[in-house]
């Protein structure tokens, strides 16, 4: 005869409960007793329970019961909290389900002795970190070459307008077509120059160095699922050792497979634990080429950028260069926006 657990027997109370929760719910207000009641009301149109391995979870919910609602700040909080702990039961519920029918793991439910290498779990942490950083580094380095291009894309649209703005006056002083000149100079020149060397001494090692974490995230999964078999094997040979079957090869065959399971596993976590670190330490005498390359490309741009930038100061007024290097060219702005407000049209500005 199939067991009953809570659950089965609980479907149509609990749809009962959510109902009255939801549609009675203003009624009640702060109706502690109300709520209390009908919890218990489901709990007492349930059969008898079979624990299995959910016994903590179930005993949670059943610790909200016994506590009582006065034990909360309000009747909502002890419905919520009714709630998810028996959600928690739920779920717990459904994962011995799966394990009974072979489709999940018994480490889920803690069915299954497991076994534990701190060691290897410190290593594959570190990896984790460092594979974390590496992922991030390649996206940041990408989105500087990008930055640099929008950045000189802005400047040659604002150079565009600008010399519009100045119209003929920026021709007699040659202000706003040297401006756009140098822009369009730091844009063919510069950063067509430097796109190259960066993608070659900066991105594409980055990359080729993220492209091994794929394969060897794939041995870890390939080491959890030797551990795995292990575990199960080594649960298989314990449940024969205490309750003998009546054929007597079992034991042996599953020794010789736990055996198996046993090398397989080891050896690949030997590799992984051996491996892992090396390749931690590998990053940083493998990146610092790039690192060198990226800060000799950064000087090159700024200092090509002050170059040319400083050529443009030949046609600005002398008399204004020397106001800014005073600081007194706010006061300079000032005058002009104050005859600006004396004209007739924008006296009202």
């Amino acid at each position: 005869m199939p067991r009953r657990t809570l659950a089965s027997s609980f479907f149509r109370p609990q749809n009962y409960v959510m109902n009255y929760r939801g549609r009675r719910w203003r009624s009640l207000g702060a109706d502690y007793t109300a709520v209390h009641a009908a919890w218990w009301r489901m709990l007492n149109g349930t059969n008898w329970i079979t624990l299995d391995l959910t016994f903590h979870s179930l005993f949670l919910f059943l610790n909200t019961i016994e506590d009582g609602p006065l034990a909360f700040e309000s009747a909502t909080e002890y419905n919520r909290r009714l709630f998810r702990n028996w959600n928690t039961y739920l779920n717990q519920r459904d994962v011995v389900g799966r394990i009974q029918e072979g489709r999940e793991p018994r480490h889920h439910a803690g069915q299954v002795e497991r076994t534990n290498d701190r060691d290897y779990e410190v290593e594959e942490r570190r990896y984790r970190t460092m594979e974390s950083a590496a992922n991030r580094l390649q996206k940041e380095a990408k989105g500087y070459l990008d930055s640099l291009r929008a950045m000189t894309a802005s400047q040659m649209r604002i150079a565009e307008t600008i010399d519009a703005f100045y119209g003929d006056a920026g021709t007699r002083d040659g202000v706003s077509r040297s401006y756009k000149q140098a822009v369009e100079d730091l844009d063919a020149e510069t950063i067509k120059a430097l796109d190259g060397p960066y993608r070659a001494t900066v991105l594409e090692p980055i990359s080729r160095f993220c492209a091994y974490f794929p394969d060897i995230n794939e041995c870890i999964k390939k080491r959890n699922n030797k551990l795995l078999d292990y575990d199960s094997m080594r649960s298989k040979v314990k449940k024969l050792v205490e309750k003998p079957d009546k054929d007597v090869t079992k034991l042996p065959r599953a020794e010789k497979e736990a055996e198996m399971a046993k090398q397989a596993y080891e050896q690949l976590n030997e590799q992984l634990f051996t491996e892992l670190p090396q390749l931690i330490d590998l990053r940083v005498p493998y990146l610092d080429p790039s690192f060198e390359a990226l800060v000799k490309i950064q000087l090159r741009f700024c200092a090509e950028a002050y170059s040319r930038m400083a050529q443009v100061q030949q046609y600005l007024d002398p008399e204004t260069r020397e106001q800014y290097a005073r600081g007194d060219l706010d006061n300079r702005v000032e005058q002009v926006l104050s005859e600006i407000r004396d004209l007739t049209i924008a006296g009202t500005v």
